[in-house]
Parts: C-alpha cells; structure tokens; sequence
C-alpha cells in the first residue's frame, strides 16, 4: 500500500490507550494532534462494535467533537453520519472506543520511504485471492456469478471491500503526486503518469460506488447490475497492470 510516511510527520508507533472515562479527553486530544500533522489514527470499535478502523478526521460542534473515518461497519450508514466528499462515516457511536496512537519513533529519509512504498506496490501486486490482481479476480468473477468467498458474502462486505479500494487508490493517487518533485528528469514524469492512472481508476470504482444500484447487498441485485460492475472492475484491474509497469520502470531506473 502506498504512503509510508516520513519526513516532519514521524513513524507513529501504536498502542492502546485506555478508554476510561478520565482519560477521554486526553485521548480525543492526541488523536486531533495526529489527524492535524496528516497522521491518521488506528481505531479498535470506533463505530458500534470492538472492530478495526481508523479515523481520518474530525469536526467541531456544539456537543463537542466527532470523529470520521472508515470501518467495518460503514454500509448503510444515513446521510447525516456521514462527512466530506470522501463520504468518510461517523467514527464515535461507541461510546469507549480506543484510539491507537503512542508517540512517534524516528523518521525515514524521505527518499527512502518513497522506494518503500513503489516496492510494497509491486510486492502486493500478487495473485493472492485478497491482495492484487488475485483480489480482482476474485471479485470480478463474484459478480459475474454471484459467488462470493464465504467471508465476503455477508451484507455489507462488498460494499466495504470496493469503499476501501476506491480510498487506497484515492491515497496512491495522491501520495505519487505529492512525492513526484522528490525525483527528476524521467523517472519524475512516470511519477505523474503513475499519479494520473491511479486517477482514471478513481474515477471507474466511483461509477460503482455512486451507482443508485450499489448498496449493501449487492449479492441480491440483478445480473445487469452485477455484470456492470464486474466490467468496471476489469477495466481498474488493467489499469493497475499499467501503474505496476510504470512504478517497475521508476525502481529500475532509481535514482538513489
């Protein structure tokens, strides 16, 4: 996955912080210190249930402050839990949820962390039935049949499965193109074409996601629908072929 973090905003090493109800605020604190320096926080039953998430943000009002991010439990969620163009869930319904976040370790040099994160997206490019292109295939023939993996039949768990997708490709897009000037010469413009297809396959998961079709159960939709889907999944799996040729050439070519 894409976005080693490094430079100013260090490695944050993670670890329960009690949820007690004396240290609450003192949690809530941290954690708005992290999301402020762009670190997002892991989260244990942040939304309902002691499942993981992580909160990506938070809000102001006058009953104090909301938290938002993802989680296993997003599907269906109503429109007024829900924040920014992200659609980003309402992250506090648990009333003790823990937030994972314990100081910070030594930063990685930024170049460094850069090579890190183009090879973990060749290494997790694999034909692996939940990782890569194996994931893909997975899913497309899901659709295509509707049979699904065991554990991905439930309701819910496509729906969050393609959330999840369109959010990663959201922050490789975004992480190549913030770290493109780091390079030069060549391997600086693959970094952008990298950037604009991780882009393109944005916008094909977001045809999905905002289709009036796709829901939480997508297991009961027609066969159209479903084959709708598995195409524009067809269509971001050959895209991904293309930003792992790209990303190879870069690391061939790397400048050290």
């Amino acid at each position: 996955m894409l976005g080693f973090n490094a430079g100013d905003n260090a490695l944050r090493r993670y670890g329960i912080v009690p949820s007690s109800a004396e240290d609450r605020d003192e949690r809530g604190e941290r954690a708005r210190k992290s999301i402020d320096a762009g670190v997002p926080v892991l989260s244990l039953g942040s939304r309902g249930a002691p499942e993981w998430g992580v909160i990506l943000g938070y809000e102001v009002t006058a009953d104090g402050y909301k938290y938002f991010g993802r989680s296993y439990f997003d599907g269906g969620a109503p429109e007024n839990e829900l924040f920014t163009e992200n659609r980003y869930t309402l992250g506090n319904l648990y009333a003790d949820y823990h937030m994972l976040l314990d100081g910070t370790c030594e930063a990685t040099p930024a170049m460094d962390a850069l090579k890190i994160s183009l090879e973990a997206a060749v290494k997790m490019f694999a034909p692996h039935d939940r990782f890569g292109y194996g994931a893909y295939d997975t899913m497309i023939k899901g659709f295509e049949t509707n049979t699904f993996m065991n554990d991905w039949g439930g309701e819910g768990d496509i729906y969050n499965i393609i959330i999840n997708l369109t959010d990663a490709r959201r922050a490789a897009q975004i992480y190549l193109n913030e770290n493109a000037s780091l390079l030069s010469g060549e391997n600086k413009s693959r970094m952008l074409s990298a950037a604009a297809v991780y882009g393109e396959m944005i916008g094909i998961l977001l045809t999905i996601t905002e289709d009036k079709d796709f829901d939480g159960d997508i297991i009961k939709s027609s066969r159209d629908v479903r084959i709708k889907f598995a195409g524009a999944l067809q269509k971001c799996k050959e895209l991904e072929y293309r930003a792992q040729d790209i990303i190879k050439n870069i690391l061939e070519n790397w400048e050290g």
